[in-house]
């Protein structure tokens, strides 16, 4: 209380009113602080009863160490796919420079090399048609080109895919003479088709496949002296009928003094085989590419073998045909002009090409299986050749680079798939990811089980596996990041 002149010490009115607004306002101020905090405590346990919940519904993280184990394989799979793909680089740079297409240089005067195309025309006996034959001789002659037929001596009666016993119809004098005269105008060579062309098996059709040594050695005896006796010419080539054989008839051959045996390239051979390999490599609707491809080929002397018979016209098998007589005729023009191309017999090609022996036969037998799991377009080169010195490392690589790829393609289409859809909920994850672990592995073991998988099946087992790394590692990347599902 302050003292004043005139009266008791006391407040004065204006100081009483400020002190009564100044005790209203912190009044004010404790209530609203109070109530602030009271809210906050409220959605602080509502937040913490809805995180739990979260929680309780969202599936256990996954195990650090499979993370790291994971993203460990995967960059593995990344380090070793860009190092694959960087080989394939470098060896197919360095092979091109090793090979390149040029031409033969000769003194001073450049010579292009010539592509090798040898015909073989197969099953011509006394039941084929005649008509046929003399107008495809006829197509060689106007074209100056030298063919192979390949006869039959005694073919069957009946239908020569029968084991059954059946008669045997030699070959006429008629269809002797006509390969006479073709023998003299040189456009003929002549080789042995197996004895009767019947097949000795249900199971498979072969003549001489599975047949004994004894055997064999009779049947080509017997064929080869008739054929001699009726065309007065040796005969030293040999073609298997189904272009199948195995060791036996190679030992038979030898001992008979063939010098040429002419099949398809999976035939056995031995290493120490003294006898020419001319295996058939190309049909005639793929002629043409064959001989564009060989053209580039590092291939010093590129060879084509052109196997084709009859019913290959459409005028004599509707079906089964696939040109006619005069897209043959055309065929044969088109060969003419093309001055890098050399046409050839069997006989002609065993004195003019350098290298024909089982070495290059194995060499073949071995690319043969990789470059037909290959798709058309990365196996051009291939087409229709029979190559000197064929570069399997490549056709791995290419191999190799074509499947990673489907692998990768298929992985990142299923991951995302994954993520997109079946990451809401862990169960169908996990049916997902079983499910396709279990068909990639069914899948490539069913296509492998008779060792015949073909492009077909290499591509389907390779996007299968795709699909299933891919959704492993979806199923790893969702347990990690915890995402709650919808239902």
């Amino acid at each position: 209380m302050i003292p004043t002149a005139g009266g008791p010490v006391g407040v004065r009115p204006f100081d009483k009113l400020m002190a009564g607004r100044r005790s209203r306002k912190r009044s004010g101020q404790a209530s609203s602080m109070i109530s602030a905090k009271l809210d906050k405590n409220k959605i602080g346990i509502q937040s913490h009863l809805k995180l739990g919940v979260s929680e309780a519904s969202c599936p256990p993280a996954a195990d650090p160490d499979v993370v790291r184990a994971t993203r460990g394989s995967i960059l593995a799979v990344m380090v070793l796919a860009i190092m694959f793909i960087a080989i394939s680089v470098t060896t197919e740079a360095k092979q091109s420079e090793k090979n390149p297409p040029q031409p033969a240089v000769s003194g001073t005067k450049i010579e292009e090399k010539k592509v090798n195309v040898v015909f073989r025309f197969d099953d011509y006996s006394a039941r084929s048609s005649t008509n046929m034959e003399l107008k495809i001789i006829d197509a060689f002659r106007k074209n100056n080109f030298s063919v192979t037929f390949a006869v039959i001596p005694f073919v069957s009666a009946g239908n020569t895919g029968e084991p059954s016993r059946q008669e045997l119809v030699p070959l006429t004098a008629e269809k002797g003479d006509i390969l006479k005269a073709g023998i003299k105008d040189s456009i003929l060579d002549i080789a042995l088709h197996g004895y009767s062309h019947q097949t000795i098996s249900a199971v498979q059709l072969t003549e001489f496949l599975g047949l004994d040594y004894k055997s064999q050695v009779q049947r080509l005896t017997e064929g080869k002296k008739f054929l001699e006796g009726m065309i007065n010419t040796p005969i030293t080539i040999f073609v298997p009928p189904y272009n199948k054989y195995d060791l036996n008839t190679l030992r038979a051959l030898e001992e008979l003094r063939f010098s040429t045996l002419s099949a398809g390239i999976n035939g056995d051979v031995r290493k120490k085989s003294k006898l020419y390999f001319l295996p058939a490599s190309c049909k005639l609707p793929e002629l043409r590419d064959a001989v564009k491809m060989a053209k580039f080929s590092s291939d010093a002397q590129p060879l084509i073998v052109v196997l084709f018979h009859a019913y290959d016209f459409k005028e004599i098998n509707k079906e089964r045909g696939s040109v006619t007589y005069q897209e043959f005729c055309d065929l044969l023009s088109w060969l003419k002009v093309q001055e890098s191309v050399r046409i050839l017999s069997i006989g002609q090609a065993t004195k003019v090409i350098k290298d024909l022996s089982a070495n290059r036969f194995l060499s073949n037998k071995r690319l043969y299986p990789l470059s037909k799991r290959l798709p058309h377009f990365l196996r051009e080169e291939s087409i229709g050749l029979y190559h000197e010195s064929p570069e399997i490392l490549t056709v791995l690589l290419k191999a190799g680079r074509f499947y990673l790829t489907i692998i990768g393609l298929a992985a990142v289409f299923s991951f995302i798939i994954g993520i997109l859809i079946f990451s809401r909920s862990a169960l169908i994850m996990k049916i997902c990811v079983l499910g396709s672990i279990a068909l990639s592995v069914i899948i490539p073991v069913y296509a492998f089980r008779n060792r015949q998988i073909g492009l077909k099946g290499m591509m389907i087992s390779a996007g299968v596996i795709g699909i299933a790394l891919g959704l492993g590692v979806c199923f790893l990347y969702t347990k990690k990041k915890r995402v709650p599902p919808y239902s």
